[in-house]
């Protein structure tokens, strides 16, 4: 073989093994990715991003809410507001909620089911001091569709 015809080969076979290289480093890539996302969609609620109802399971069984206040909360007469004005308005009005609740600087939001939400507190806390981070039950927003308030 001539000295060109090698250095051709050469070439080749390394053009070869680097391609190889980077789709296996790909693929180990993606894989990673899709093994994180699985992870992410099995601790969190697909609409609002909370934790969900198996987060807060396994947070409970593992001892991490001992101590800690627990505040359950739903939305009234929701099933009402979803009916008549829609699914996907009610899914706004959920994640605005869930927004509000994200807010609060020592709490993590757990969405355990519908409009069912389970707020615990990051540490110790009485039921005084939740009342001073969330003074009200009420919540207002404003819907851009509706063009005005919704409580």
């Amino acid at each position: 073989m001539s000295e060109s015809s090698t250095l051709l080969v050469n070439i080749v076979f390394r053009l070869v093994g680097y391609s190889l290289i980077f789709l296996l480093c790909f693929f180990i890539y993606k894989d990673k990715m899709l093994d994180n996302q699985i992870i992410f969609n099995s601790i969190h609620d697909s609409l609002t991003g909370d934790y969900n109802r198996a987060k807060f399971i396994k947070d409970y069984e593992d001892g991490l809410l001992n101590g800690m206040l627990i505040v359950y909360t739903d939305v009234d007469k929701f099933k009402l507001l979803n009916d008549t004005l829609g699914h996907s308005f009610g899914d706004w009005c959920l994640i605005q909620i869930s927004n509000k609740f994200r807010s609060l600087t020592n709490f993590r939001t757990y969405r355990i089911s519908g409009d069912e939400f389970i707020l615990v507190s990051t540490t110790p806390m009485q039921i005084s001091e939740f009342q001073k981070e969330l003074p009200t039950s009420q919540f207002k927003f404003y819907s851009e569709e509706f063009k005005q308030n919704i409580d």
